[in-house]
């Protein structure tokens, strides 16, 4: 048995890849396979550690929303429960099949509009019919699995960022089996609400990091020449991504979209919001704007020339949330919202430029600074 099969037993079972010949699965075989090779050269650099990364990813037969982590002896999982895919799938065909959301993206009048089920027939989605087909046209269908893919790769690659810069090897090194996981829960007995907030910035930052910078792609494809941020990267058969607008207004879309399930802007108010094991969703959904408009600026681009289409991307990606699955709306744009929201991110920069100095002795291959 392996390490994540044991893993997986005492969170209720594992669900593979290959137990079906459904679309679905087809599909999440191919985003699994992805991510893996996405990260295959931060896990070739580990080797050259004491800490060698040696991974082991698979699905949790869990309905939850929620991803872990963890160290099982000498063994790095990720596990993500399968029901953060089949709900990725859901909302966002939901969204591309209705046709006043996007509709700028291929014929957005020919699909039937769906909406969220109120109770997800989690067996069927898996195994049979799923409640929500893909868009009619194969141009939205398209631009809804880059949605999906872009989301995915965002979950995965913030548990890989806690293994790869050595965020549970800071909190416990000295268990057999120690990790984290995105309810909030510790999977260790160590005290670590002090650091805890501090590695879930970090994480959010290392991943939506990587997942812009693969936006990014030489003229001509010549190494020589400065990275551009608007050209079309996937080589898609369509244009939704050839301009700079469109493809920032789509990271904004997308990276909100899988934020969008834990967000609360209540929780700006909270008195002790410090001492969470999570940044406010709300926070870290801004965190993914603020960390591309890093790279833009970086690279010479002019930060007008790029809020606006990260403002329409947020503002859309909550207006198509609500609309498919009745929620009450968030308003992350007021005054006071903005106000709080920003004391908090402050706070939270000021805490991590006191740890990171410590995550230099616990990366496993990782180059750490101030900006993360």
């Amino acid at each position: 048995m392996s390490a994540f099969e044991t893993f997986a037993k005492k969170y209720g079972g594992s669900v593979s890849t290959d137990s079906s010949d459904t679309e679905f699965f087809k599909r999440l075989g191919g985003l699994q396979e992805n991510a893996l090779g996405n990260v295959s050269a931060e896990i070739k650099k580990s080797q050259t550690t004491k800490n060698p990364i040696v991974l082991q990813f698979g699905f949790l037969a869990s309905e939850a929303f929620d991803a872990h982590c963890c160290r099982l002896g000498s063994a790095d999982i990720i596990s993500l429960n399968i029901g953060i895919p089949v709900r990725m799938r859901m909302i966002f065909r939901s969204m591309l099949s209705q046709p006043g959301i996007l509709p700028e993206i291929g014929q957005a009048d020919i699909s039937e509009p769906y909406s969220m089920p109120i109770k997800i027939d989690f067996f069927n989605e898996l195994y049979g019919v799923p409640a929500i087909p893909a868009p009619l046209d194969p141009f939205r269908a398209r631009y809804c699995n880059f949605l999906e893919s872009a989301a995915f790769r965002l979950l995965f690659d913030h548990e890989f960022a806690h293994i790869f810069r050595g965020h549970y090897d800071l909190l416990n090194a000295d268990k057999n089996e120690i990790g984290l996981d995105e309810s909030g829960n510790n999977l260790t007995s160590r005290d670590f609400s002090i650091f805890r907030p501090m590695l879930e910035w970090d994480a959010d930052s290392w991943s939506v990091a990587r997942l812009f910078s693969s936006l990014r792609r030489h003229p001509n494809n010549d190494p020589s020449k400065k990275p551009i941020f608007h050209e079309n990267p996937w080589n898609l058969q369509g244009d939704f991504l050839n301009t700079r607008s469109e493809f920032l207004k789509l990271y904004a879309f997308a990276t909100y979209t899988a934020y969008r399930p834990f967000i609360n802007s209540n929780e700006l108010n909270s008195d002790d919001v410090a001492a969470w094991h999570h940044p406010p969703a709300a926070l870290r959904a801004w965190s993914a704007i603020f960390t591309a408009l890093h790279l833009l600026i970086s690279n010479g681009v002019k930060i007008d020339d790029c809020v606006p289409h990260f403002i329409s991307g947020i503002v859309e990606a909550e207006k198509a949330y609500i609309k498919v699955t009745q929620s009450s709306p968030e308003d992350l744009f007021s005054d006071k919202i903005m106000k709080l929201g920003m004391e908090r991110v402050n706070f939270f920069i000021s805490q991590w430029q006191e740890i990171f100095p410590i995550l230099n002795k616990t990366s496993r291959g990782a180059i750490l600074g101030i900006n993360g």
